[in-house]
């Protein structure tokens, strides 16, 4: 028998740490997923047991709002000061001076930053569908510009 280190892969972060970076991550550790969102003053964070199978498609959405907390929808099958500026990371962590590690493995799809929490039904027809940001039809609902995304949380 033998010893395995439990290893950590990070898939999304902007920011947030165990130690209250302000931001938002997502990653894994061991079987657990966790999801994790702090504005520098509070820490909101979900710990959901379950690996993602090998060449699977999975379908992951995260709900905050400081009234209702952090939640982690049910997937369908078939604002702070900073002193600093924030970068999106997808894919693998930023550990600073433009070092980076705890790389994904995978291909990321269609990734959209709302700027409001989705209800149940909508956040259901974009799993079953896709979807489409369209800036003009929908100000402030969604937005495709990373500066305007960066600035906004």
């Amino acid at each position: 028998m033998s010893w395995l280190p439990e290893i950590t892969v990070t898939y999304l972060v902007v920011g947030a740490n165990d130690e209250g970076g302000p931001g938002v991550s997502l990653y894994f550790k061991g079987i657990y997923l966790f999801v994790a969102v702090s504005t520098g003053k509070q820490l909101w964070k979900l710990e959901v047991p379950g690996p993602i199978n090998n060449n699977t498609w999975k379908e992951i959405g995260i709900r905050w709002s400081k009234d209702n907390g952090l939640d982690l929808p049910d997937p369908v099958d078939p604002a702070v000061t900073r002193e600093y500026p924030v970068e999106l990371t997808v894919g693998c962590q930023n550990k600073g001076e433009e070092e980076y590690s705890h790389f994904a493995y995978g291909e990321f799809d269609e990734l959209t930053i709302w700027m409001r929490a989705l209800n149940d039904n909508v956040t259901k027809q974009y799993f079953l569908g896709g979807h489409a940001c369209d800036v003009e039809t929908h100000p402030l609902r969604c937005e495709t510009n990373m500066k305007k995304i960066m600035d906004n949380m």
